[in-house]
């Protein structure tokens, strides 16, 4: 009797083990490097069958990440593909993914995809406040900065060849798939009117961050003023006195009354400026105290936002509403 008993509890136990396997490693059929591709994908397939995820998991750091025998597994069973073709994913995505890939795989390139639509990219530019780079750093060739969706105006091209590319490999669902993507620029465009008129009628035009900066193509395309701790996504956590000071002078001038911090900071140097400026208080300086905002890059997500379901749109309305309370 035990033996049945036994026989039978392993072999529920397997089949319980198998079917998490099977769970976790379900087909997707648009797989993006990251956060924003899938999201876009996401919307023009609302209402379909179809599904699309990220391959870099929230919380993960795309600079730290390197691609498991699994997920290059599961890009090559996908139908679209998705990547952003900068320095942050084009080398192990060409070695990993690219050498293998089934010719029948529609495969976006994000830089292509702008490139092709007539967009110059944008040079990684230094702040005014930042340490001078590594000399040999500054000796390599120029840099592409790898945030292009932070644009309204890039996030519309992109969505439009993940709907054409979408289109192609399932047209019967064409027509579904285009009310979708223009249903969701019209929401871009709505919302690229709200940032004009905030930066219009700004009093002050002016972003401070004491944080790392991805966000180049958001403030060129506002016409945005901008200072910040450190360029692009720098991996450097310590800002110097000299930067601290720098971006402390800069808040004092302006008058500011708030610092930028990116998601999943540790908003270390955004502290420190407010704990500087709080001493100039007592000191006599009679501009406001500092409050601290979060300005989403959507290079990834937190865990936990990721199981809320917010989409791109979601975390661009606080961009908006921060953006509305530091330029008045």
């Amino acid at each position: 009797m035990m033996k049945k008993f036994s026989f039978v509890f392993l072999s529920f136990m397997f089949l319980f083990v198998l079917a998490l396997t099977s769970c976790g490693g379900k087909s997707l059929d648009v797989i993006s490097t990251i956060y924003p591709g899938a999201d876009f994908a996401k919307a023009v397939l609302k209402d379909s069958t179809m599904e699309a995820d990220m391959l870099v998991k929230p919380g993960v750091d795309i600079h730290n990440y390197s691609p498991s025998a699994v997920d290059i597994k599961n890009v090559l069973k996908a139908k679209v593909f998705i990547y952003v073709g900068g320095e942050d994913d084009s080398k192990w995505v060409e070695e990993e993914i690219l050498s293998s890939a089934p010719k029948e795989l529609k495969i976006i390139n994000m830089f292509d995809c702008l490139r092709n639509a007539g967009v110059s990219l944008l040079g990684e530019e230094k702040p005014t406040s930042a340490d001078e780079l590594e000399e040999e750093d500054a000796l390599d060739k120029v840099e592409y900065d790898s945030h292009v969706w932070t644009s309204i105006t890039n996030a519309s091209i992109i969505i439009k060849a993940i709907c054409d590319a979408l289109c192609e490999i399932d047209s019967s669902n064409k027509d579904k798939y285009i009310r979708n993507t223009n249903a969701y620029i019209a929401s871009l465009n709505m919302m690229d009117e709200e940032i004009k008129d905030i930066v219009s009628n700004a009093k002050t035009n002016f972003l401070c961050f004491g944080d790392r900066f991805p966000f180049l193509y958001f403030v060129k395309e506002y016409g945005i003023n901008y200072d910040a701790a450190f360029m692009g996504c720098s991996s450097n956590k310590d800002a110097s006195s000299k930067v601290i000071v720098s971006l402390t002078n800069q808040v004092k001038e302006k008058h500011l009354s708030y610092v930028f911090v990116v998601e999943m900071s540790s908003s270390t140097v955004a502290r420190t400026i407010k704990e500087e400026i709080e001493k100039e208080k007592k000191n006599g300086y009679d501009g406001p105290s500092i409050e601290i905002l979060t300005f989403y890059s959507m290079q990834n997500i937190t865990k936990d936002d990721y199981k809320k379901g917010y989409t791109y749109l979601d975390f661009m309305k606080k961009n908006v509403e921060a953006l509305r309370l530091a330029l008045n």
